[in-house]
């Protein structure tokens, strides 16, 4: 995931399998699409374990600043609700 991700960007994990990336930079959404597909290409690609073939699944969550979530850690703090709605 960190190979996706521009100069000024931040990983964090959250959790077991949760993480959350803090893009800077961005005017708009499709600004996001490059990183996001970076991000999930590896996870999409089937896996192997003996002889059985093994696909995975990833879904993302973005998150734009709106006139009430104007910073990075209120974005944070919203993330279980907004994330699973």
């Amino acid at each position: 995931m960190k190979k996706a991700l521009r100069v000024g960007d931040t990983l964090a994990r959250v959790g077991g399998d949760e993480f959350i990336v803090i893009m800077v930079h961005l005017e708009n959404t499709e600004d996001s699409t490059p990183v996001l597909e970076q991000i999930l290409k590896p996870v999409s690609d089937p896996i192997t374990v003996g002889d059985a073939v093994m696909q995975v699944s990833a879904s993302i969550g973005l998150s734009l600043p709106t006139k009430w979530l104007r910073s990075e850690p209120s974005h944070v703090s919203c993330r279980p609700g907004c994330v699973h709605r």
